[in-house]
């Protein structure tokens, strides 16, 4: 009787034991599928973006203006008349102008960026932010655009040049970036003269 009751306390602790016991699997939502790369679908992840952007703008205008004004005066009679035969007039004036303007830049980089929205046709809404301080200058880049999921490659990267709506901004601040910049008297004069 007494080994039964032990038998019995034994199983009893187990079956209490076993039901706070979870199973667990050694496969979890995190871990990469076998059959799918691992690519920004949803709000929240990652995506790296190559930025590889180049302008050239090159503007050019010419202008020529002439113009010509002759004044002469006919035969007529009377002192009036004498006097404007004596007198003729002429005037011209020229202008010309030229002028050519040469822009260029270039930006590549790499920079990752968040889902922050799925569009209802399945687009990603993505924004990357990146500050980088150097010698107490401060460089801002920030992006944002809308990226179709078909053009993430396998390696969960995406072009700059395929992003819709791509807003991308690059600024400095700090002692370099205020000395390109004109001072407050400098442009005054350029208000004035």
């Amino acid at each position: 009787m007494k080994r039964t009751r032990t038998a019995v306390m034994a199983l009893l602790a187990a079956a209490a034991f076993s039901a706070h016991a979870a199973a667990t699997s050694l496969w979890t939502d995190t871990s990469p599928s076998l059959f799918t790369d691992k690519k920004a679908l949803y709000v929240g992840d990652i995506v790296t973006i190559v930025v590889s952007e180049s302008t050239q703008a090159t503007q050019q205008a010419n202008s020529d203006i002439k113009q010509d004004t002759t004044v002469e005066s006919s035969d007529g009679t009377g002192m009036l008349s004498k006097f404007f035969n004596a007198l003729s007039l002429e005037a011209g004036a020229e202008y010309g102008a030229e002028g050519k303007t040469t822009a260029g830049s270039n930006l590549r980089t790499t920079i990752s960026a968040e889902v922050v929205e799925v569009l209802p046709n399945g687009n990603l809404l993505v924004e990357a932010r990146r500050a980088m301080v150097v010698n107490e200058e401060t460089q801002t880049m920030v992006l944002s655009g809308i990226i179709r999921p078909q053009d993430v490659g396998r390696d969960n990267m995406v072009m700059s040049s395929v992003i819709a709506a791509l807003n991308l901004r690059y600024e400095g601040k700090g002692p370099i970036a205020n000395r390109q910049r004109p001072g407050i008297l400098h442009k005054l004069f350029n208000v004035i003269f």
